[in-house]
């Protein structure tokens, strides 16, 4: 699908009574808003149908699914770089996409060990 056809797509759906040009100028607005990590999710969910062989091992637009996506975007990316990128993503699991990743140029995260995390939740022996 065409990025024109995606934004009259989701025009008509969000903004059914309006004309036309005036849903898309009120989704082109709307999107202007948005933050950069939601346009993230909205790729990732663009370019990733949930049932597709292809699709990650979690629900779209998640914080799993965005650190897939930056995988995939960055082949070269570091587990230093994406800890940065996702600070609450837990640093063992980013090591073991990365490992899948330049394994299989497929990733496979599970959900539980990405979100919530943080350092003071870990307990040291």
């Amino acid at each position: 699908m065409s990025e024109l056809s995606l934004l009259d797509h989701m025009a008509r759906t969000h903004f059914p009574a309006e004309p036309a040009w005036q849903a898309r100028r009120a989704l082109i607005d709307l999107l202007d808003d948005l933050d950069h990590e939601t346009l993230r999710t909205l790729r990732v969910q663009r370019h990733q149908a949930p049932n597709a062989p292809d699709a990650p091992a979690l629900e779209q637009g998640t914080l799993g699914a965005l650190i897939e996506d930056d995988v995939h975007t960055n082949p070269g990316v570091t587990a230093v770089e994406v800890q940065q990128a996702f600070p609450h993503a837990h640093p063992g699991n980013i090591t073991d996409v990365l490992a899948d990743f330049r394994a299989s140029r497929r990733v496979r995260v599970i959900h539980k060990h990405l979100y919530p995390w943080s350092p003071a939740a870990v307990s040291t022996p």
